[in-house]
């Protein structure tokens, strides 16, 4: 009803402006025709005044229009987090330019954000225990996308990056996922599945590291190596380490020591083609990279084992067969319906 309201009162402010604008260029309009028609124009505002008034006391304060603004209970831990977040990355950007600040008063926006990124996979946030989707979804992708922009805008300020600009959203993200996996580093009854979001962030990035470098896209579509290398190399091995010393908290590895380093490539590229065969549209460079970095795994894998260079055989062959089976069964399937 009030936008019906609205669009009459709009359409006759509309039909005023219409009337002077027809009148031609050479005729001379007296005075008081337009003090005759003023007034009308100003009841019309003053009644879509009243009217817009009425509507934002009749409307519940969760409604704009027909728009759902609350979130699930179940999401209201990360709203809450979002906001923590937003204040203080708004009063950090707010802070006297004269200033001196420094990346360290931003770590616990950051840690934050990296906390709320890892609950958020392929277009949703999930909690652990609920299932279905829950309602709010839009309203903190929202924030969470403002939040990273003040973020990027506030680490501008105290010269954090030491990378080009096409490698930055690589930076924020291996910046907030290392956050995150410290913050479960004194975590009790660590479980596998507390890093699972995050084991499947790093498996994303991974796949932009290819031949020992980062790639980024310049505009016409061509593969850039931009500058910040080897800050972002670092970063990822970092969080390769951090990764690997929660996992050996728990009981995810069951293979020997030697065995660590292709069990975590072989899972890597697994969760990343899993990632694939939930996308509809996946080309030949999304599984470039993937096919090469497979290829080496398979070139350590000879007459059915791992073999140490002291000509050992460390245990947990069993699990590196199945994994190395269970990826090239996936790596086929995705090629598969990237074909057909």
């Amino acid at each position: 009803m009030y936008r019906m309201h609205c669009g009459l009162i709009f359409m006759s402010l509309q039909l005023q402006v219409f009337c002077f604008q027809s009148i031609p260029f050479d005729t001379c309009v007296s005075t008081s025709i337009i003090q005759k028609t003023m007034p009308f124009v100003d009841t019309l505002r003053h009644a879509l005044e009243q009217l817009r008034a009425k509507f934002k006391a009749d409307v519940p304060p969760h409604k704009v229009g027909d728009e759902e603004l609350t979130v699930d209970p179940a999401l209201q831990g990360v709203e809450k987090e979002l906001r923590i977040a937003l204040d203080e990355l708004k009063a950090f950007k707010n802070e006297d330019v004269n200033k001196s600040l420094h990346a360290k008063d931003l770590r616990e926006p950051r840690e934050i954000l990296g906390h709320v990124d890892s609950l958020y996979h392929e277009g949703k946030f999930c909690v652990e225990g609920v299932k279905g989707i829950p309602h709010g979804q839009a309203k903190l992708a929202d924030m969470l996308a403002e939040g990273h922009e003040l973020l990027h805008e506030c680490l501008e300020r105290v010269d954090f990056y030491t990378v080009s600009e096409p490698l930055r959203p690589l930076q924020n993200k291996l910046d907030n996922v290392q956050h995150a996996l410290e913050s479960l580093q004194d975590k009790e009854d660590l479980h596998p599945r507390d890093l699972l979001p995050l084991r499947r962030k790093l498996a994303e990035i991974d796949a932009h590291y290819h031949e020992g470098r980062f790639e980024s896209a310049g505009r016409g579509g061509e593969h850039l190596i931009s500058e910040g290398q080897a800050v972002l190399a670092a970063l990822l091995n970092n969080a390769h380490e951090t990764l690997r010393a929660l996992l050996l908290k728990t009981d995810y590895y069951k293979v020997d020591q030697e065995l660590y380093s292709i069990h975590d490539r072989l899972e890597s590229i697994k969760m990343r083609l899993e990632g694939l065969m939930r996308h509809e549209n996946v080309t030949e460079k999304d599984l470039s990279s993937l096919r090469e970095r497979l290829q080496h795994c398979d070139a350590e894998w000879k007459e059915g084992k791992i073999e140490l260079e002291s000509g050992d055989v460390p245990a947990g062959q069993a699990v590196v067969s199945r994994l190395l089976y269970e990826t090239h069964n996936l790596m086929a399937s995705v090629q598969n319906r990237m074909q057909g």
